[in-house]
């Protein structure tokens, strides 16, 4: 059985397994220099404290697995739209575990339409948070679709912290 809780939750002991299974450590994606540093349409800018500011936004055909950020030499995140449901894939570029922090909440979200003209549209939103290593990641992502299938337009923003 697998418990998950926040870092500060104390935890007691339970009943002892005969078993115990090492945890697997994560491997790294490659070679840095084989890794990329940019996804096409990306926005980056470094922040005053160190961080990293991310955002871009898609459109993407409905059912389509793309990337949607990446921060460099630490995860890609690939996102699938199926209209009211966001399929959230990580790929760990940094060597070490990645962490779902506990949720901080419904996503503030601020949704743009007037260069799009969708009827009876349908946004979808998603916020999580991770931590790698010693850095945290919060990220905010929406998706806005129509009832046509085919197209959704899919922004994605991060703030990595130093």
């Amino acid at each position: 059985m697998v418990l998950l809780a926040a870092p500060e939750v104390r935890l007691h002991g339970g009943a002892t397994s005969a078993r115990t299974a090492a945890r697997p450590q994560p491997a790294a994606a490659g070679p840095p220099e084989s890794l990329p540093s940019t996804l096409p349409g990306q926005l980056e800018t470094r922040l005053p404290d160190g961080g990293l500011a991310l955002s871009s936004a898609r459109e993407l055909p409905t059912g389509a697995r793309v990337a949607v950020l990446l921060a460099p030499g630490l995860f890609r995140l690939d996102l699938r739209h199926l209209e009211d449901t966001l399929k959230i894939s990580i790929r760990n570029l940094a060597g070490t575990a990645i962490y779902s922090l506990p949720d901080a909440g419904q996503p503030a979200t601020i949704l743009t339409t007037e260069d799009v003209a969708i009827e009876r549209p349908v946004a979808t939103n998603a916020r999580l948070c991770l931590r790698i290593g010693s850095r945290e990641a919060n990220i905010v992502l929406s998706a806005l679709s129509g009832p046509d299938a085919g197209r959704a337009r899919v922004t994605a923003q991060a703030i990595v912290g130093p």
